[in-house]
């Protein structure tokens, strides 16, 4: 998706990863100052946390930001994106974050 502004578009990426060997070309987007929404619905408890984890590690290193929109979806921001309104923040030392997930 690429948000109108000519040359300077900011495009933003939206990925439904199958699995965790996706989370290196994930990074590569925030590297590239590319925001980047993930939804983790479809992954297990357990690879799902390992892939917010490596891009929440990811996107710390860049001085960017993450912000849970619902319960296994992500938004993973590079430093140049300031983000406002009504996100809740994340916080990985919070109670696991698949509790609300529906079955």
């Amino acid at each position: 998706m690429t948000l109108p502004g000519g040359k300077n578009a900011l495009r933003l990426v939206v990925a439904r990863p199958q699995s965790f060997e996706q989370v290196g070309g994930l990074a590569e987007n925030l590297k590239g100052n590319r925001p980047l929404v993930v939804n983790l619905e479809e992954l297990s408890p357990e690879e799902a946390r390992r892939v917010v984890d490596f891009l929440s590690g990811a996107t710390f290193a860049l001085g960017g930001a993450v912000r849970k929109i619902t319960a296994g979806i992500f938004l993973f921001t590079p430093s140049n994106v300031d983000l406002a309104g009504d996100l809740e923040d994340f916080s990985p030392s919070a109670p696991p974050w698949w509790v609300s997930r529906k079955t």
